[in-house]
């Protein structure tokens, strides 16, 4: 073998070495980087698992209503998960001292409550609006003011008093709504209603996009709609699907569960049977009533029939799980 040769070779055999040499290393190295980056991310979704939620909840109340609300707001602070903290905003009329009182008496260390003073008068004279029955007064329409009365949050969560939370509210507060004008659940009772509504939602339980009601001026159009078209069959909500329709997120009825069917066996049935074909597997992915029950987040007594009057309409459990709530005197 010639001298050149002999070069070529431990050349070639110095190349080898360091390829060998090398490629491990640099291996190892990316190895350890993907794994701490991949650490990292893991422990930001942790992170952001324990990250404290802030929920914006919204009541709107008088004297009449005051006890329930409440309530409702006991089974809020009951069933919350311990990282999540609440801002709830009660819209009051005509409450006495003792009962703004017992408001501020309710708040804890993660639950703060804002007490604002609301009077509609200028507002719903404006538009002849005038009280709907004895027990719901003019301060219902105060839910068509609220982009305007919270004119720095984008978003707001808008409950009956007449509900019960069972669970935490962030799977529902954290819905993205895109540009909807609100996250919805279909009207148990009344969604034949109304045929020239292709959809119709109970609107006791809104997400609300205030942004997106701001931009398209919705507040106007509703009061409009009241004064002129609407027949005062159920104060609000006839206003809200006619106003908003087509530009609504239907969510789950868990979030929306009438008490009769929180205790129907059948209703699953009756679910598929009220949204025909809007009923989708991925939304409602219960095997039975049963899985369905267990994971209700809310349960509305909407209609006539209220827990706390005396009325054999209203079933035993939901009536026994409303009182678990009321405040003690």
């Amino acid at each position: 073998m010639t001298e050149e040769e002999n070069i070529k070779n431990r050349k070639l055999k110095h190349n080898l070495l360091l390829i060998f040499t090398i490629i491990p290393i640099i291996f190892i190295l990316l190895c350890f980087l993907f794994l701490s980056g991949k650490f990292d991310r893991t422990q930001s979704v942790e992170n952001e698992s324990i990250k404290e939620e802030i929920i914006k909840i919204v009541y709107i109340t008088d004297n009449n209503y005051i006890n329930h609300t409440l309530t409702s707001i006991n089974s809020i602070k009951a069933n919350k998960n311990p990282n999540t903290n609440i801002i709830i905003n009660i819209l009051g009329n005509n409450l006495s001292p003792e009962e703004i009182n017992k408001i501020k008496n309710e708040q804890t260390d993660t639950v703060k409550i804002n007490l604002i003073p609301i009077e509609i008068q200028h507002k719903t004279d404006n538009f002849k609006i005038s009280n709907v029955t004895r027990y719901i007064t003019k301060i219902v329409y105060t839910k068509f003011i609220l982009a305007s009365l919270f004119p720095n949050e984008n978003k707001i969560l808008y409950l009956d008093s007449d509900t019960l939370i069972l669970k935490d509210l962030s799977s529902l507060y954290n819905i993205d709504l895109q540009d909807s004008y609100a996250g919805v659940a279909d009207d148990w009772e009344m969604g034949w209603y109304d045929h020239r509504i292709a959809r119709y939602f109970n609107d006791g339980i809104m997400l609300l996009n205030l942004k997106k009601m701001r931009e398209d001026n919705i507040e106007y159009k509703l009061y409009k709609y009241k004064q002129t078209k609407d027949k005062n069959r159920f104060t609000t909500q006839d206003c809200f699907n006619t106003v908003m329709q087509n530009k609504v997120k239907y969510i789950s009825l868990i979030y929306n569960t009438v008490n009769h069917a929180y205790v129907d066996k059948n209703v699953i049935k009756k679910i598929k049977k009220l949204l025909k074909w809007h009923y989708n597997k991925k939304i409602y992915p219960y095997k039975n009533s049963k899985e369905y029950h267990d994971n209700v987040v809310i349960i509305h007594y909407a209609g006539l029939n209220k827990p706390w009057l005396n009325t054999s309409d209203i079933d035993t459990v939901t009536r026994q799980l409303w009182y678990k709530y009321v405040p003690k005197d």
